[in-house]
């Protein structure tokens, strides 16, 4: 152990050490200062440590350990009667592996977690006057003492390290955009940060690459208290992280692919927890987010659908984001042939705000029974077709929802048939939907307000 006294990229330099290749060669770096590790993949000499990631800069401190060769050995290893919170720390490398989480009894509540490695890109201090707007304008962080190059930061994550905001739950938000001197997120803020906060911009520095049937990481039936972070996603598999009748939240992952998942996160039979802060682009998977009976939230999460016959989020078969209280989130939704946000077959979505839900045939679709109940702030746009459809399904807007805006749809703002219903239709904004702001055909029910 010791500490880096020096800065060069993907190195570990340390003027007072004596590496060696017997004692250090292909174990793990952990940087104990920002909590993240490196496999060391060559001595340059005593001095310099070649890493797998860049995660070292001067004055940091760090741990050199003997480490697991796979993930998979590593959740083996846990006992099968958890009895206290047990973090599997994964370096920042590419691991061509199909991992399995099952047979672990928390004895208590305590969790597990499988917590990937981020690099630092950038990091500072905000100049103050951020913004907390999303969808309708911006929500907006600023250091104008930046000169970035625009649009480079995209799909990496904001960490809020100190000052306003960084005791919130989950510090993070994904980066949509970037000019010289701000960063566009998704969401809004708990806690607007100010010009006392400080921050890093992070990418993702471990990769699980595989071509299972059932997901890259595959939660168990029966398990609970099981957190993924910080891990990006490729290969071909089924999903990037499929859930059954388990208890798991997703938090800070990127997927992307190769040859094309079915699904980004797929919950099933019963699952629960939470999808937060998500990156999932258009290179990636058909669906974003498929939750199948199951009870989910999701925040903040950006999701684009990956073929033009999908949705960036579906959810089906009595499925729900949440039936009791908060729900959808702070959420980009860009969508295909079927929607941004899809309800299908008696699904449930109890409350959805800030979210941006643009592009696809609708913007929202509500199918066989389906239920759905809009809030406040959300922006639904730029369907082909309908903003919202109702194919026998059911939408209510709350008294709050004037605040969401229906706009520049290729139909109607709200449209139902067969036999949907509709409840406070006058409540929130219509701007420029080509046939008009709603309409019901004869056989369904609705009314203004």
């Amino acid at each position: 152990q010791g500490s880096a006294t020096s800065t060069t990229a993907n190195k570990l330099v340390d003027s007072t050490a004596n590496f060696n290749a017997t004692d250090h060669l292909n174990k793990t770096l952990y940087n104990s200062t920002d909590d993240t590790w490196a496999k060391i993949t060559a001595i340059d000499s005593a001095t310099q440590l070649s890493l797998s990631a860049d995660i070292m800069v001067s004055g940091e401190l760090y741990v050199i350990a003997n480490a697991f060769s796979t993930i998979q050995k590593a959740v083996d290893a846990i006992p099968g009667a958890v009895n206290c919170d047990t973090t599997v720390k994964i370096s920042g490398e590419t691991y061509n592996e199909s991992v399995v989480v099952r047979g672990k009894n928390l004895t208590g509540n305590y969790t597990i977690k499988l917590l990937g490695s981020m690099t630092t890109s950038d990091s500072g201090t905000s100049t103050g006057t951020n913004t907390n707007a999303f969808p309708i304008t911006q929500t907006r962080f600023n250091d104008t003492g930046k000169a970035w190059t625009a649009s480079a930061h995209i799909g990496r994550l904001l960490k809020l390290t100190g000052g306003t905001g960084s005791t919130q739950t989950y510090p993070y938000r994904i980066i949509l955009g970037n000019s010289a001197t701000y960063l566009d997120l998704t969401g809004v803020w708990d806690t607007l940060p100010d010009a006392t906060s400080t921050y890093r911009i992070l990418g993702f520095a471990t990769t699980i690459d595989s071509a299972s049937s059932t997901g890259n990481i595959y939660v168990a039936p029966g398990q609970k208290g099981i957190t993924v972070q910080h891990i990006a996603f490729i290969g071909a598999s089924a999903a990037g992280v499929w859930t059954e009748n388990a208890s798991v939240n997703i938090l800070g992952c990127k997927f992307a692919n190769v040859s094309g998942y079915n699904t980004g996160i797929y919950y099933t039979a019963g699952s629960t927890g939470e999808s937060n802060i998500n990156y999932i682009p258009a290179s990636g998977p058909g669906y974003g987010i498929r939750i199948t009976s199951s009870y989910i939230n999701a925040y903040h999460n950006y999701l684009i659908a990956g073929t033009a016959s999908t949705a960036a989020l579906f959810i089906e078969t009595a499925g729900g984001v949440s039936i009791s209280s908060p729900y959808l989130k702070g959420n980009y939704l860009s969508g295909g042939a079927q929607g941004g946000l899809y309800l299908f077959a008696n699904a449930m979505l109890s409350g959805m705000d800030n979210c941006w839900v643009t592009g696809g045939t609708y913007g929202i679709h509500l199918n066989h029974n389906s239920v759905a109940r809009i809030v406040a702030n959300n922006l639904i746009e730029n369907a082909i077709s309908h903003g919202i459809f109702c194919n026998n399904g059911h939408i209510l807007f709350a008294s709050s929802a004037s605040s969401t805006n229906i706009r520049n749809n290729g139909g109607w703002g709200v449209y139902g048939q067969l036999t949907s219903t509709g409840q406070n239709m006058t409540v929130p904004t219509y701007t420029t939907n080509t046939s008009g702001t709603w309409s019901f055909a004869a056989a369904s029910y609705s009314y203004g307000s």
